[in-house]
């Protein structure tokens, strides 16, 4: 954000974008990467150490990928927004 402030591009728009992509990322995560963990420990309870170590990482895969996906989203929600805010501005 402070290279685009400082070479006089859309730094609003960055930090907008960024900010979305963020939240959403981080609620995918939170919400696909607890249900996975929940799931698998229900499967796992009973299991060895092993099981748990297969319940963390499935929690963790999962909510990293739920994260990139939510932040990828929002970062176009917002591109968007922000694009038809400018839009409606000039008229």
């Amino acid at each position: 954000m402070y290279n685009s402030y400082q070479s006089g591009g859309n730094w609003q728009k960055k930090v907008a974008v960024q900010t979305a992509g963020f939240g959403f990322g981080a609620a995918g995560a939170m919400v696909l990467g607890g249900a996975a963990a929940k799931f698998v420990l229900g499967l796992a309870l009973a299991s060895t150490p092993l099981g748990w170590v297969i319940v963390i990482g499935v929690g963790l895969s999962a909510g990293y990928a739920a994260g990139v996906a939510g932040d990828a989203f929002g970062q176009g929600v917002a591109n968007k927004a922000y694009d038809v805010g400018s839009f409606l501005n000039t008229l």
